[in-house]
Protein backbone atom coordinates (compact mmCIF):
# COMPACT_ATOMS: atom_id res chain seq x y z
CA UNK A 1 0.00 0.00 0.00
CA UNK A 2 1.09 3.48 -0.84
CA UNK A 3 1.43 6.06 1.88
CA UNK A 4 -1.40 8.60 2.17
CA UNK A 5 -0.71 11.99 0.62
CA UNK A 6 0.11 14.78 3.03
CA UNK A 7 -2.71 17.17 3.69
CA UNK A 8 -1.94 20.77 2.82
CA UNK A 9 -1.45 22.97 5.81
CA UNK A 10 -4.34 25.25 6.53
CA UNK A 11 -3.13 28.81 6.53
CA UNK A 12 -5.29 31.54 7.96
CA UNK A 13 -6.85 33.81 5.36
CA UNK A 14 -5.27 37.22 5.01
CA UNK A 15 -7.20 40.01 6.65
CA UNK A 16 -8.76 42.55 4.28
CA UNK A 17 -6.77 45.76 3.93
CA UNK A 18 -7.77 48.46 6.38
CA UNK A 19 -10.22 51.12 5.19
CA UNK A 20 -8.58 54.37 4.13
CA UNK A 21 -8.70 57.13 6.69
CA UNK A 22 -11.52 59.66 6.33
CA UNK A 23 -9.08 62.35 5.14
CA UNK A 24 -8.19 60.28 2.06
CA UNK A 25 -11.86 59.89 1.19
CA UNK A 26 -12.35 63.63 1.55
CA UNK A 27 -9.57 64.31 -1.00
CA UNK A 28 -11.52 62.47 -3.70
CA UNK A 29 -14.63 64.58 -3.27
CA UNK A 30 -12.68 67.87 -3.12
CA UNK A 31 -11.37 67.45 -6.66
CA UNK A 32 -12.51 69.97 -9.20
CA UNK A 33 -15.11 68.64 -11.63
CA UNK A 34 -13.71 67.00 -14.69
CA UNK A 35 -13.97 68.71 -18.07
CA UNK A 36 -14.02 67.05 -21.41
CA UNK A 37 -13.86 67.83 -25.10
CA UNK A 38 -15.12 65.64 -27.92
CA UNK A 39 -13.22 65.61 -31.21
CA UNK A 40 -15.57 66.83 -33.97
CA UNK A 41 -13.84 64.58 -36.52
CA UNK A 42 -13.73 61.18 -34.84
CA UNK A 43 -15.93 61.65 -31.73
CA UNK A 44 -13.24 60.61 -29.23
CA UNK A 45 -13.63 62.06 -25.73
CA UNK A 46 -10.59 63.81 -24.24
CA UNK A 47 -10.21 64.79 -20.57
CA UNK A 48 -9.06 68.44 -20.52
CA UNK A 49 -9.34 69.02 -16.77
CA UNK A 50 -5.60 69.56 -16.23
CA UNK A 51 -4.83 71.31 -19.53
CA UNK A 52 -4.42 75.11 -19.59
CA UNK A 53 -7.10 77.18 -21.33
CA UNK A 54 -6.19 78.02 -24.92
CA UNK A 55 -3.62 75.26 -25.25
CA UNK A 56 -3.76 73.01 -28.29
CA UNK A 57 -3.36 69.25 -28.39
CA UNK A 58 -3.65 66.66 -31.08
CA UNK A 59 -6.29 63.96 -31.22
CA UNK A 60 -5.39 60.43 -32.26
CA UNK A 61 -7.12 61.09 -35.60
CA UNK A 62 -4.74 64.01 -36.25
CA UNK A 63 -7.16 66.88 -35.61
CA UNK A 64 -5.87 69.78 -33.55
CA UNK A 65 -8.12 70.61 -30.60
CA UNK A 66 -8.00 73.78 -28.51
CA UNK A 67 -9.02 73.85 -24.85
CA UNK A 68 -11.99 76.24 -24.45
CA UNK A 69 -12.36 78.60 -21.48
CA UNK A 70 -14.20 77.33 -18.43
CA UNK A 71 -17.82 78.41 -18.18
CA UNK A 72 -18.78 79.52 -14.71
CA UNK A 73 -22.30 78.14 -14.83
CA UNK A 74 -22.75 75.63 -17.60
CA UNK A 75 -26.21 75.88 -19.07
CA UNK A 76 -28.40 72.94 -18.37
CA UNK A 77 -31.75 72.87 -20.03
CA UNK A 78 -34.73 72.00 -17.94
CA UNK A 79 -36.88 69.21 -19.30
CA UNK A 80 -39.70 71.67 -20.02
CA UNK A 81 -37.47 73.70 -22.33
CA UNK A 82 -36.30 70.60 -24.17
CA UNK A 83 -39.89 69.45 -24.64
CA UNK A 84 -40.86 72.91 -25.88
CA UNK A 85 -38.07 72.86 -28.48
CA UNK A 86 -39.16 69.40 -29.65
CA UNK A 87 -42.77 70.56 -29.89
CA UNK A 88 -41.67 73.59 -31.91
CA UNK A 89 -39.64 71.38 -34.26
CA UNK A 90 -42.65 69.10 -34.78
CA UNK A 91 -44.97 72.04 -35.43
CA UNK A 92 -42.37 73.50 -37.80
CA UNK A 93 -42.29 70.28 -39.85
CA UNK A 94 -46.07 69.91 -39.88
CA UNK A 95 -46.55 73.52 -40.96
CA UNK A 96 -44.09 72.93 -43.82
CA UNK A 97 -46.15 69.92 -44.93
CA UNK A 98 -49.39 71.93 -44.67
CA UNK A 99 -47.82 74.72 -46.69
CA UNK A 100 -46.63 72.40 -49.47
CA UNK A 101 -49.87 70.41 -49.63
CA UNK A 102 -52.01 73.56 -49.51
CA UNK A 103 -50.20 75.30 -52.35
CA UNK A 104 -49.89 72.13 -54.43
CA UNK A 105 -53.62 71.41 -54.26
CA UNK A 106 -54.38 75.08 -54.91
CA UNK A 107 -52.45 74.92 -58.17
CA UNK A 108 -54.04 71.61 -59.15
CA UNK A 109 -57.58 72.78 -58.37
CA UNK A 110 -57.12 76.11 -60.13
CA UNK A 111 -55.94 74.21 -63.20
CA UNK A 112 -59.01 71.98 -62.94
CA UNK A 113 -61.22 75.06 -62.49
CA UNK A 114 -59.87 76.66 -65.64
CA UNK A 115 -60.24 73.43 -67.57
CA UNK A 116 -63.84 72.89 -66.41
CA UNK A 117 -64.96 76.48 -66.92
CA UNK A 118 -63.22 77.27 -70.20
CA UNK A 119 -62.87 73.98 -72.05
CA UNK A 120 -65.77 71.84 -70.80
CA UNK A 121 -68.14 74.68 -69.91
CA UNK A 122 -69.21 72.90 -66.75
CA UNK A 123 -69.92 75.89 -64.58
CA UNK A 124 -71.11 74.13 -61.43
CA UNK A 125 -68.16 71.71 -61.32
CA UNK A 126 -65.74 74.51 -62.17
CA UNK A 127 -67.13 76.71 -59.42
CA UNK A 128 -66.85 73.89 -56.87
CA UNK A 129 -63.24 73.27 -57.90
CA UNK A 130 -62.54 77.00 -57.55
CA UNK A 131 -64.02 77.11 -54.06
CA UNK A 132 -61.94 74.07 -53.07
CA UNK A 133 -58.85 75.82 -54.48
CA UNK A 134 -59.57 78.82 -52.24
CA UNK A 135 -59.90 76.52 -49.23
CA UNK A 136 -56.51 74.94 -49.95
CA UNK A 137 -55.04 78.39 -50.48
CA UNK A 138 -56.17 79.27 -46.95
CA UNK A 139 -54.49 76.08 -45.66
CA UNK A 140 -51.27 77.10 -47.45
CA UNK A 141 -51.36 80.63 -46.00
CA UNK A 142 -52.02 79.38 -42.47
CA UNK A 143 -49.19 76.85 -42.89
CA UNK A 144 -46.87 79.62 -44.07
CA UNK A 145 -47.69 81.84 -41.09
CA UNK A 146 -47.17 78.97 -38.65
CA UNK A 147 -43.90 78.01 -40.35
CA UNK A 148 -42.58 81.58 -40.09
CA UNK A 149 -43.63 81.88 -36.46
CA UNK A 150 -42.04 78.57 -35.43
CA UNK A 151 -38.88 79.46 -37.40
CA UNK A 152 -38.53 82.65 -35.36
CA UNK A 153 -39.18 80.84 -32.06
CA UNK A 154 -36.67 78.10 -32.90
CA UNK A 155 -34.07 80.74 -33.84
CA UNK A 156 -34.66 82.46 -30.49
CA UNK A 157 -34.26 79.15 -28.62
CA UNK A 158 -30.99 78.45 -30.44
CA UNK A 159 -29.67 81.91 -29.56
CA UNK A 160 -30.52 81.31 -25.91
CA UNK A 161 -28.73 77.97 -26.11
CA UNK A 162 -25.40 79.59 -27.14
CA UNK A 163 -25.15 81.98 -24.17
Amino acid sequence: MAPAPATPSKRPLAAPPPAPPPAAKQEKTDRKPSRGKVCPHCGKYHDITDRPVGSAFECKCGAELIVPPVRENPITRPAEVTLRVRELQTRHRLSMVAMIVGYLFTILLLSATLYLLVTERQYISGTCAGIAAIAFLVVGVIGTNEWRRTSAELAAERVDERH
